[in-house]
C-alpha cells in the first residue's frame, strides 16, 4: 500500500511539473507572439514612412515644376516687354 501510495505522489509530482513545463510553454509562445505582432507594427510603421518619404519626393518634384513654370513665364513676359519696344 506505502508503495502505491508513493507511485502516486511521484506521478502527481510528475504531472505537475508536466504540466509547469506547458504553461511556461504557453507563456513563451504567447510572448513570442506579442513580439511579432509588434514587429509587425513596426514594419507597417516602416512602410507608412516610405509612403511619406515618397509623398515629399513627389511633392519636391511638383514644387521644382512650379519653380520652372514660373521661370518660364518670367522669360515669356520677359520678351513679350522686348518685342513691344
Amino acid at each position: 500500500m506505502l508503495q502505491f501510495k508513493t507511485e502516486a505522489q511521484e506521478n502527481a509530482y510528475n504531472y505537475k511539473t508536466e504540466a509547469q513545463k506547458m504553461l511556461q510553454f504557453k507563456t513563451e509562445a504567447q510572448k513570442m507572439l506579442q513580439f511579432k505582432t509588434e514587429a509587425q507594427k513596426m514594419l507597417q510603421f516602416k512602410t507608412e514612412a516610405q509612403k511619406m518619404l515618397q509623398f515629399k519626393t513627389e511633392a519636391q518634384k511638383m514644387l521644382q515644376f512650379k519653380t520652372e513654370a514660373q521661370k518660364m513665364l518670367q522669360f515669356k513676359t520677359e520678351a513679350r516687354k522686348m518685342l513691344q519696344l
